[in-house]
Protein backbone atom coordinates (compact mmCIF):
# COMPACT_ATOMS: atom_id res chain seq x y z
CA UNK A 1 0.00 0.00 0.00
CA UNK A 2 0.74 3.99 -0.64
CA UNK A 3 1.09 5.64 2.31
CA UNK A 4 0.52 8.90 3.25
CA UNK A 5 3.69 11.31 1.57
CA UNK A 6 4.36 8.48 -0.86
CA UNK A 7 4.74 9.18 -4.06
CA UNK A 8 4.80 6.76 -7.64
CA UNK A 9 5.37 8.11 -11.10
CA UNK A 10 5.60 5.94 -13.82
CA UNK A 11 7.28 8.13 -16.58
CA UNK A 12 6.00 7.33 -20.51
CA UNK A 13 3.65 5.00 -19.47
CA UNK A 14 1.03 3.37 -17.69
CA UNK A 15 0.83 2.67 -13.87
CA UNK A 16 -0.75 -0.17 -12.51
CA UNK A 17 -0.99 -0.46 -8.93
CA UNK A 18 -2.09 -3.67 -6.77
CA UNK A 19 -2.52 -2.08 -3.55
CA UNK A 20 -4.43 0.79 -1.54
CA UNK A 21 -3.69 4.37 -2.15
CA UNK A 22 -3.96 5.90 1.64
CA UNK A 23 -5.24 9.40 1.35
CA UNK A 24 -1.89 11.89 1.19
CA UNK A 25 -0.35 9.64 -1.36
CA UNK A 26 0.32 10.25 -5.03
CA UNK A 27 0.32 8.15 -8.14
CA UNK A 28 1.27 10.09 -11.49
CA UNK A 29 1.83 8.46 -14.97
CA UNK A 30 2.20 9.55 -18.10
CA UNK A 31 -0.04 7.48 -19.28
CA UNK A 32 -3.53 5.58 -17.96
CA UNK A 33 -3.98 4.81 -13.77
CA UNK A 34 -4.87 1.54 -12.98
CA UNK A 35 -5.62 0.76 -8.60
CA UNK A 36 -7.05 -2.76 -8.09
CA UNK A 37 -7.75 -1.25 -4.74
CA UNK A 38 -9.48 1.68 -3.36
CA UNK A 39 -7.77 5.02 -4.58
CA UNK A 40 -8.11 7.40 -1.86
CA UNK A 41 -4.96 9.47 -2.35
CA UNK A 42 -4.27 11.60 -5.39
CA UNK A 43 -4.55 10.37 -8.98
CA UNK A 44 -2.50 12.75 -11.90
CA UNK A 45 -3.29 10.63 -15.54
CA UNK A 46 -1.81 12.36 -18.55
CA UNK A 47 1.38 14.03 -16.65
CA UNK A 48 2.68 15.13 -19.97
CA UNK A 49 -0.46 16.37 -21.61
CA UNK A 50 -1.77 13.46 -23.04
CA UNK A 51 -5.39 14.04 -22.72
CA UNK A 52 -6.82 10.81 -23.86
CA UNK A 53 -5.21 8.86 -20.52
CA UNK A 54 -7.83 7.78 -17.89
CA UNK A 55 -7.82 6.94 -14.61
CA UNK A 56 -9.21 3.20 -13.49
CA UNK A 57 -9.93 1.68 -9.54
CA UNK A 58 -11.78 -0.48 -8.04
CA UNK A 59 -13.14 1.68 -5.44
CA UNK A 60 -13.23 5.59 -6.54
CA UNK A 61 -12.61 7.94 -3.39
CA UNK A 62 -9.55 9.97 -4.11
CA UNK A 63 -9.02 13.54 -2.98
CA UNK A 64 -7.97 14.77 -6.24
CA UNK A 65 -8.04 13.95 -9.68
CA UNK A 66 -6.42 15.28 -12.86
CA UNK A 67 -6.44 14.16 -16.20
CA UNK A 68 -3.63 16.18 -18.89
CA UNK A 69 -3.67 19.20 -16.26
CA UNK A 70 -7.24 19.64 -16.01
CA UNK A 71 -8.35 19.42 -12.04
Amino acid sequence: PLRSGQQVYARGRDLVVMAMVNPGAEVIADGHIHVYAPLRGRAIAGARGWSDARIFAREMKPELVSISGVY
